[in-house]
């Protein structure tokens, strides 16, 4: 099949609901988990079906659109910190860039997101999309009120850019190594597992549940 916006929101889709974000193997293998000298140590746990994280999903999932014949850059983006912490791709399709995320983890967008001003509807909610000095601000509506998600930085990136974004996140209590996280999309929402707590997504409501605590 020729690229092209059906196509890629096909994949995307496919993806979201097949593949978890999870950072179980995280708590197995520790620091050791991702070796980015080694491309093929993150393409193989989603083409097991283990999952992984952003840099996982995104860049295996970069690695397909590559090799169909998307044009797609690796990107950088701020959810929380002042400097970059997750890792995302734009492609470039029919004269337009579009954001594109398989690895975000929690409850996100479904599709393609246009790079350009503009309010854009989603199956998990309405976003809008702002551009802002160099580069583009993602908000999410929530209860009236528009939420940050994240700042994406368009300027092409190698996987191995990321290395110190990894170490932030494994080091000092960052979030990869606080808790463990198993997400995945399904046909009309999301569902999240965090330590003993599950938490269910269907369209825009939610449902939250605790789990007992497994002792061995």
């Amino acid at each position: 099949m020729q690229p092209s916006l059906k196509f890629l929101a096909r994949l995307q889709n496919n993806h979201l609901q097949r593949i978890p974000f999870s950072n179980l193997e995280y708590f197995r293998f520790g620091s050791k988990w991702i070796d980015f000298n080694n491309a093929f140590s993150l393409i193989d746990p989603v083409l097991k079906g283990r999952g992984g994280i952003c840099f996982h999903l995104n860049y295996a999932f970069y690695c397909l659109l590559n090799s169909i014949g998307f044009h797609c850059d690796l990107i950088g983006c701020l959810i929380e910190e002042s400097d970059i912490d997750h890792m995302a791709i734009v492609v470039h399709l029919d004269d337009q860039l579009y954001y594109v995320d398989v690895g975000y983890g929690f409850y996100f967008i479904y599709q393609p997101l246009p790079i350009m001003d503009g309010i854009y509807k989603d199956r998990s909610g309405i976003y809008k999309v702002e551009k802002a000095e160099d580069h583009f601000v993602i908000r999410k509506q929530y209860k009236r009120k528009w939420i940050h998600k994240l700042s994406i930085n368009l300027i092409p990136r190698d996987i191995r850019d990321f290395r110190q974004t990894y170490w932030k996140h494994i080091n000092n209590g960052g979030y990869l190594s606080k808790r463990t996280i198993f997400s995945i999309y399904t046909l009309n929402g999301f569902i999240i597992f965090s330590d003993n707590s599950l938490t269910i997504y269907e369209g825009q409501d939610c449902f939250k549940y605790k789990l007992p605590l497994w002792r061995g």
